[in-house]
This record gives structure tokens, sequence and C-alpha cells, in this order.
């Protein structure tokens, strides 16, 4: 992941400009935010991020595609809130995808570290996209 490509994108999305701003937006101190760009440890967060604010994972790592990601499966809209029921087969392949990542890299993650790359998986195929496993292997090692 080229993290100043992505937070270049982030910025677009949301109209800040200055670090400190986006490490409020994430929910973490200045201090904080320039260690995990150091580590290129963001990922977790900038994911967890994109998914709330309904902005397309593809677009945010590559700026391919569009900005803002598609309906999501089973997603119901009822004026301002709108409520999710994880498409079954998108959610057990985003679940073996990373349990694969895992197995075959020997990483081990903690319960919300795995379910954060589940959920990122889960939005990639939600979107159309297939699974890259390369990509997945890659969030495992960002997320670890």
């Amino acid at each position: 992941m080229e993290t100043s490509a992505v937070l270049e994108r982030l910025k677009k999305a949301t109209g800040l400009r200055k670090e400190k701003d986006i490490a409020r937006l994430l929910g973490i101190s200045a201090q904080d935010f320039s260690n995990r760009k150091r580590r290129e440890t963001l990922w977790p967060l900038l994911s967890e991020w994109a998914r709330k604010e309904g902005i397309s994972l593809d677009w945010l790592l590559s700026g391919a595609g569009e900005m803002r990601q598609i309906k999501r499966p089973g997603e119901i809209r009822e004026g301002a809130a709108s409520y999710s029921t994880p498409d079954y087969h998108f959610l057990c392949r985003a679940v073996e995808a990373v349990e694969k990542g895992l197995d075959q890299g020997g990483n081990k993650l903690g319960p919300n570290q795995k379910a954060r790359l589940i959920v990122a998986v889960y939005d990639m195929l939600a979107e159309g996209k297939e699974v890259d496993f390369a990509m997945v292997k890659r969030l495992i090692r960002l997320a670890g």
C-alpha cells in the first residue's frame, strides 16, 4: 500500500488537509498517527473508516473506480438510517480468504484485526471485485 497516495485520497474524500486532523478523524493522537504511518500500520483504521463512510476500499487503495461504494447486498435504506444484513456467500468467501492467508503466512491476528480484515475483503466482494489473494496477504501483513 502506498500510504502517501492513500492519505491523499482520504484528504480528497474528507476535505481535510493536515495529518493531525486525519488522526482526529481516525480517533488517534497525532503521535500515534505518525508512528503508524512510519510503520505502515494505518490500514486497519483507514479501512474501518472507509467502510463506515461508504468509501470504496478499491478507490482508497488504488484510486480505481468510484469514490463512493455501491449499495451492499442486503442493504435496506429507510430515510437517513440504513441497516445491512451480510450476504452469506460473500461472508463465507471473505472469512475463507483471510483464514487461508493467515494459515499460509503463519500469521496470528487478534479478533479485532481479523474482523477488520474480513470486513475489508467482504467489501471488495460486495463491490463486485474478485478476491485478490495477493492483496489479502498484504492486508494481513499490514494489520499484523
